[in-house]
């Protein structure tokens, strides 16, 4: 997953600010801000003042409401909180390690807490919380495991999202936004994807269908692999672009691909007279006399004519030994 912001909190002690986002696993920097005050401790968060106070958040707004977003609770305290898709502390969600039983997902919508989702893990000081966010399905998981998925719409377009805890004991560290992983993405027959975010997927196997449409949506991206039918139109849209390894000809003088003009085509010709291919003026045939003195092929004017006792011969030079026939 790319990062989009993240903080080590590896700096200064400080009892008045939790500063800016250092980066340290990448992203962009954005300053923290807070609804008392919280500040750094041997290069970890911790709520300073209001310690009672429990819904006094720090955040940040990296503009995205899409994301997952982790923290990791080295000193549990009393009910630490990842929060996400906060509009204001009244308003938002989060992952409460509730004492020594369990991890809720809460939906806090006007100031009123409603439990939407458990997960069946005691918190435990080291726990690693991440809340992966994509529309309304919200999946969260204590150290990499113990997924649990929740659907909710509410504040599904909020952007900022952070941490709260409850007293000046608890102690927050490494707290990450990130892109959603994709892991695979289907498409199906009707050319759309079974995933979301195409855009921000990578190495997405896409197939060309018969009717020359992709079975993926991002087909102005797609390079595709090509076939020419026998009818000569590309089973694929992007003819203009076809490089076509090889062109074949069929007898009745037509190419199983499109670029005729830009084809390098072997020609042979028929007892008709007429080739197979259609760049006939291009053909170097190779005439033969045959009994009745008639060539076989069409280049008249490039045999040598003679005539007499009522016959006409067709003849060509021998140069090596002089002698014609």
């Amino acid at each position: 997953m790319a990062v989009i912001a993240s903080d080590s909190f590896n700096r200064s002690n400080s009892t008045t600010t939790l500063g800016s986002t250092d980066s340290a696993y990448g992203g962009t920097s954005y300053t923290w801000t807070t609804a008392t005050t919280y500040g750094i401790l041997s290069n970890q968060a911790q709520k300073q003042t209001g310690a009672a106070t429990l819904n006094t958040t720090a955040w940040i707004n990296p503009a995205v409401s899409d994301c997952a977003v982790s923290i990791t609770f080295v000193t549990q305290g009393n009910q630490s909180r990842l929060i996400f898709r906060r509009s204001a502390d009244s308003d938002l969600l989060q992952v409460n390690a509730n004492g020594t039983t369990n991890y809720q997902i809460i939906r806090r919508q006007s100031s009123v807490n409603t439990v939407i989702g458990t997960i069946a893990v005691v918190p435990t000081n080291g726990d690693i919380v991440k809340a992966s966010c994509n529309g309304s399905s919200i999946t969260v998981t204590i150290n990499g495991a113990n997924n649990t998925t929740v659907t909710e719409t509410f504040n599904q377009t909020a952007t900022t999202h952070g941490f709260v805890t409850n007293d000046t004991v608890a102690r927050l560290d490494d707290f990450k936004v990130e892109d959603i992983a994709i892991g695979t993405v289907t498409f199906t027959g009707s050319g759309t994807a079974s995933g979301t975010s195409i855009t921000s997927a990578s190495n997405l196997t896409i197939r060309k269908q018969a009717s020359g449409t992709t079975s993926g949506s991002s087909q102005s991206s797609v390079t595709p692999i090509l076939r020419i039918t026998a009818s000569g139109v590309a089973s694929g849209r992007a003819n203009t672009t076809v490089s076509l390894g090889g062109v074949a000809l069929h007898a009745d003088g037509n190419s199983s691909g499109t670029s005729i003009a830009t084809a390098s085509p072997i020609l042979r010709m028929q007892i008709s007279g007429i080739s197979n291919g259609k760049s006939t003026l291009a053909v170097i045939p190779i005439f033969r006399r045959t009994a009745t003195g008639i060539s076989n092929g069409v280049s008249w004017t490039s045999l040598n004519v003679i005539s007499g006792n009522n016959s006409i011969y067709y003849y060509r030079k021998r140069k090596s030994m002089g002698l014609i026939y």
